[in-house]
């Protein structure tokens, strides 16, 4: 999903997948970025939710970080 929108909402996909999760928490199991949960539905993330993510490497920190538990 995030690979499919996130030229479209100009961020890389890090941010993409950053500002899905911010949007979604409850779609996601336990709050964990990598467990969407099967029958979630999911809105497209507000323009003030991207905003904060506008540095590709900081966004992939971001992610790797929340992937992690941290």
């Amino acid at each position: 999903i995030a690979n499919r929108y996130a030229t479209e909402w100009k961020v890389n996909v890090y941010g993409a997948m950053l500002a899905i999760h911010d949007a979604n928490p409850k779609a996601f199991s336990k709050n964990r970025i990598n467990a969407l949960k099967k029958d979630a539905t999911l809105y497209c993330p507000s323009a003030e939710i991207l905003s904060r993510y506008p540095d590709a490497q900081a966004a992939r920190t971001s992610f790797e970080d929340r992937e992690a538990g941290r």
